[in-house]
């Protein structure tokens, strides 16, 4: 077990492609995600969720890891491509919401927010694979008496902006013992 407190754990990652989210919800006539998945860019060979309209979400729902230290901030950022609107600012929103196993989630509109919000974005220009700057959700948040998370990934672009989400990405602190980890990490700056 390691018990000393001068250790300093450097924030892991995990990535969800927009292809392991469960639903989008839109202004497409499909709501699943298959009749919305698009090729990034013009030809880029890998798979986006085109987000054309303010209010456009997709939905992740997934148990809460075990292996996230939820004392301690977790921190989330969106890798997407710009299709149209190159070099506007491209705003994303991520909610959240909790539960027990045997209980209904039907969505995250209800439930809560970033602490800090993944902030305005500016393309690299079209067809270019970008990532935000991180938001963060303070430790503590996700409670180890809830057993599911429902994230919303919202655009809140307007339709001058069209961008394709290809995923989202979470800097955690790795669970090793009971209890939080004790020594701050620095915050990952690399988008």
């Amino acid at each position: 077990m390691i018990k000393d407190k001068n250790i300093k754990y450097k924030f892991k990652t995990e990535f969800f492609p927009v292809t392991s989210f469960n639903s989008f919800i839109g202004t497409a006539a499909s709501q699943s995600m298959a009749g919305n998945l698009v090729e990034a860019g013009t030809d880029n060979g890998y798979s986006a969720l085109e987000m054309n309209n303010n209010d456009d979400i997709a939905r992740l729902v997934m148990p809460i890891p075990s292996h996230w230290d939820t004392a301690n901030n977790i921190l989330f950022r969106v890798l997407y491509v710009q299709e149209t609107g190159s070099f506007n600012p491209v705003t994303y929103a991520v909610k959240f919401k909790q539960s027990a196993f045997g209980a209904a989630i039907s969505g995250a509109d209800d439930g809560g927010e970033l602490d800090t919000p993944i902030p305005n974005d500016i393309s690299t220009g079209s067809d270019a694979l970008d990532a935000t700057a991180w938001g963060t959700m303070n430790g503590g948040t996700l409670l180890g008496a809830n057993d599911v998370v429902c994230f919303d990934i919202k655009s809140v672009n307007g339709t001058d902006v069209v961008t394709q989400l290809v995923g989202f990405e979470v800097a955690y602190m790795p669970k090793f013992t009971d209890g939080p980890q004790h020594a701050a990490a620095t915050v990952p700056t690399d988008a």
